[in-house]
């Protein structure tokens, strides 16, 4: 192999609480990591083995990839749910970047040989609450409007993995998740702007692109 790009995660990072996630935080164990997180960390250290063992390599950390897709599957249930009608929204922070993003970024780190590094992908920090309310006027469908407490959640990611198992079907929010969509994550993508001087693109266009591909 003469060159090698890996798509990993910001979930393979040692999330920092009200401040900046950046590449210099390393993961670290802790029992809220899941099981995704988990396993992106662990391949991660099968590709820096292989860089200690002379493979030109390059890892890309994406925060939440937007774009168009299967819509019952990642990212893409955002769009879905809203959709379809979602009423309940947290105050959780969280990054977004757009799929052409990540591919163009991929491309061009290969092409300037920019190996035995890792670069956070991120084009804009957004609250959950603005994210569907934004994806909601697009639809033309009423926004999120209800602000569940910590108990309500708590119930409501249990009655999901109860139905999940009832209808055998994956369940819209598991314990984790309901977790991380009530933390203030943020992240920065100062080092892949400064390395190759690249603008991601604003999050509210691949919004409505993409509001627009799915109708």
């Amino acid at each position: 192999m003469k060159k090698f790009c890996f798509v990993s995660s910001v979930a393979a990072l040692s999330k920092r609480k009200n401040e900046l996630t950046n590449e210099s935080h390393i993961w670290k164990d802790d029992p809220d990591n899941t099981s995704y997180a988990i396993s992106k960390y662990l391949s991660e250290m099968e590709v820096w083995r292989g860089v200690e063992e002379g493979l030109k390599a390059v890892i890309v950390n994406p925060c939440f990839i937007l774009g168009p897709g299967n819509w019952s599957a990642t990212t893409s249930t955002f769009f879905d749910r809203t959709y379809k009608g979602m009423r309940y929204y947290t105050e959780g922070t969280n990054a977004f970047v757009d799929v052409q993003d990540v591919v163009k970024v991929m491309v061009e780190l290969m092409e300037k040989q920019m190996f035995g590094q890792r670069f956070i992908l991120s084009s804009e920090n957004w609250k959950f609450k603005d994210f569907f309310t934004r994806v909601a006027k697009e639809f033309g469908v009423k926004a999120p409007y209800i602000k569940p407490s910590k108990w309500m959640i708590s119930i409501i990611w249990r009655v999901e993995w109860l139905r999940s198992r009832l209808f055998n079907t994956k369940p819209f929010i598991t314990k984790e998740s309901a977790k991380s969509a009530q933390d203030l994550i943020r992240y920065d993508s100062g080092r892949i702007r400064e390395a190759i001087g690249f603008q991601f693109r604003p999050v509210e266009e691949s919004i409505k692109e993409y509001c627009q591909y799915y109708l």
